[in-house]
């Protein structure tokens, strides 16, 4: 893919965005980097919505163009060739927290971490015992980068009586465990909203999608970021561990695969 053709299918996802995302503004940003042999051009996509009064901006990846032989690399990033604006989870997520704002202070519940989840999502002890107002709970939402979609996962509002808790929290929590590192066990958790979760440990790791794979994709990509740190990981998934070889191979990363799910970067 030549440059020229990049910037005309970014000029699209642009639009996409924008029109997708009342509010919402997008703009492209290029970085391009050269090393030895390596001469690429990084392709990101800011985004950026006015929320709660004050403006934020979130930035997501389309890879990047080797520049000597005009291959294009998605790597875990987002594909500009075949570009959805309902999957761009940065864009929503400023989306629908800046709604979520204009009608927090009308809403009177008080809000209440659920189980497991008080310090996943910054809540005191004395917060949690008394409680907090809508806003506060978008507030520390929004620091945590959960999605709204997602809120039934981590808030119960105080006073609700929850006829069948067993059956719900089944619904919301059914985790599927994708790999580990280091004793870690990482898993894609999928919520009551439809939306999947990366958890670390049962920890929140602020990587989430509502992708079709069951979050199979992003848990993957969690997992090569360990990877690439040094850890050797584990992989319990079939697609997960096609995911991690797809992007090694794409950013020319020598990895060891063994038989027992074991994966390690080639020293």
């Amino acid at each position: 893919m030549k440059v020229a053709d990049a910037e005309k299918m970014m000029t699209a996802v642009v639009e996409a965005v924008e029109k997708k995302y009342p509010g919402v503004k997008a703009f492209v940003k290029t970085n391009e980097w050269e090393k030895g042999a390596y001469h690429r051009l990084y392709i990101n996509l800011i985004c950026i919505a006015e929320v709660n009064g004050k403006e934020r901006a979130e930035e997501a990846g389309f890879g990047f163009i080797n520049l000597k032989t005009n291959r294009y690399n998605v790597g875990p990033y987002y594909d500009m060739r075949h570009f959805d604006a309902g999957e761009l989870a940065t864009a929503k997520m400023l989306y629908d927290y800046a709604e979520a704002y204009k009608t927090a202070e009308s809403d009177k519940k008080i809000y209440v971490a659920k189980e497991n989840y008080r310090l996943v999502v910054g809540v005191s002890e004395e917060e949690e015992a008394k409680g907090i107002s809508r806003k506060e709970m978008l507030d520390k939402s929004l620091e945590m980068g959960i999605l709204p979609s997602s809120f039934d996962t981590y808030w119960s509002v105080l006073g609700d009586v929850d006829t069948d808790a067993d059956t719900e929290k089944e619904e919301q929590e059914e985790s599927k465990v994708i790999g580990s590192y280091d004793g870690h066990t990482v898993t894609a958790k999928h919520s009551k909203s439809g939306d999947y979760i990366v958890e670390d440990d049962g920890k929140y790791t602020g990587d989430y999608a509502n992708d079709k794979d069951g979050g199979v994709y992003q848990a993957a990509c969690y997992l090569y970021d360990r990877l690439a740190e040094g850890h050797h990981i584990k992989v319990m998934d079939d697609d997960a561990r096609a995911y991690i070889a797809e992007n090694a191979e794409g950013l020319k990363v020598k990895i060891v695969a063994r038989d027992n799910g074991e994966i390690y970067k080639e020293e």
